[in-house]
Parts: C-alpha cells; structure tokens; sequence
C-alpha cells in the first residue's frame, strides 16, 4: 500500500508533463497501486483502449527527435544542395527515427488489425493502406524553408513498395562501411515527416496533440481532420 507522502507526490506531479507520463508505469501493477488510491491516468480495464496515453509518450518522443535535427541545421542549411550531406549525426537520427516508425507502426497495425501478421515494412503497407487509404497522398510541411513533403508516395506504387528513405535506412543500418552516403539530410528529413504522419494517424481523430512542432507542420494548430481544409487521409 502507498504511502500517504507518496500519494501526495504523485498527485503533485500529475500535473506535470512528461513526468506525468513515466509515472504511469508505477500504475502497471496493482501491488504498487494499492487499493486507497488510483491516479486518474491508470487504466484497470484491459480490455479499454490505452492509445492517448500511448500516443503521448511517442509524441514526446517525436518532438526530442525533432529538435535534434533542427540542431543539426545550424551547421547544415537545409538546401537542396545539401540534400546529399551524411555523416555520424544523420546516421544516428535515422536510425533513431526509423526504429521509431517501426514501434509506431506496429500500434497502429494492432490497432486497424489485430490479426494481421505485421512485423516489416511491406506488412505495414500491407495493413495501412487498407485502413487509411490515401496514406500515400499525405504531405507534411517545413514551412521554414518552403516545402511539402509526401514521405509514404511509394506506398501509391503498388504492394512492397517500402519508401526509399526506409530502404536507405535499411542499407546504413546493416551495410554501413558500403552506403553510409544514404545517411544524409535528405532522408532523414524524410523519414521524420514519415514519423509525424505516423504519429498523426495513431493520435487519431482527438485534438492535435500538444505541443506543437518546431520545424514540420500539418495543419497545426487547427484539427488535423477538418483544421485549415487540411484532412488526413483515410482519417474518419
């Protein structure tokens, strides 16, 4: 059973996010829960949804990635003829970005189809093409630097069809020594318009989540369903 002092501090940093958020795991057991107290965060219920509280943790997530690629763009403008720039830290980023998009992509193939084996990219395509249509027509924003970004077009190409900047991450991943120019700008700038589309689809008709992006924008801060005539493909 929780002590008195315990349950105070909890209450208390209920109110502050992300820390909020990692105390949700002192929730998973019952033991540590005890039976005088339950934070309005914890879910008893298996068979309720946990997707918000889900979606918050990888939006934070989301968000760290981002700003350490903004970081990256006081050394490296973001230009087209920078496009091609590689080097440790864009390595770093997508794979970081990439295993990001795995973990988001295996939620949201539980969530639209939880008998469906889902488990590599072409099983993504597979499923999110049926649930989303259009998810290939999604486009992202940097308004910064004036451009539009459709990260998952290649799935429009027809069935295995992975993106190029995932195939990309693939070859930096297992094949660094031979293709470590594929860790560049280009594709990593790519690859987290891809997450926040993700990202976006697994939050779900709610509210866009908060805060805000810095660099990439998809109709932000309106709705991302109906906000500024923007809609998100497939999205009902």
């Amino acid at each position: 059973m929780l002590t008195p002092v315990f349950i105070v501090a909890v209450k208390l940093f209920e109110r502050r996010k992300p820390f909020y958020w990692y105390l949700q795991g002192l929730a998973d057991t019952q033991q540590l829960i005890g039976q005088d107290y339950t934070p309005p965060w914890y879910n008893s219920s298996p068979n309720q949804s946990r997707i918000p509280q889900v979606s918050a943790l990888h939006w934070n997530y989301f968000l760290s990635l981002e700003r350490d690629f903004i970081r990256t763009l006081d050394y490296i403008e973001l230009t087209q003829p920078n496009a091609g720039a590689f080097g440790n830290e864009y390595a770093k980023l997508l794979l970081l970005i990439c295993s990001e998009i795995d973990v988001i992509a295996k939620l949201l193939c539980a969530q639209q189809n939880a008998q469906a084996k889902a488990d590599n990219i072409n099983h993504y395509q597979s499923v999110l093409t049926a649930a989303f249509q259009g998810i290939d027509t999604v486009k992202v924003e940097v308004p910064r630097y004036k451009r539009i970004i459709k990260p998952w077009q290649d799935w429009g190409s027809g069935p295995d069809s992975p993106p190029a900047w995932w195939s990309a991450h693939n070859k930096v991943k297992h094949q660094r020594d031979s293709y470590f120019k594929f860790a560049n700008q280009e594709n990593v700038l790519t690859s987290l318009c891809g997450l926040l589309a993700l990202e976006l689809y697994l939050h779900g008709s709610q509210s866009v989540p908060e805060p805000y992006p810095q660099l990439l924008d998809c109709g932000f801060p309106d709705n991302v369903v109906s906000g500024r005539k923007r809609t998100l493909p497939g999205l009902t």
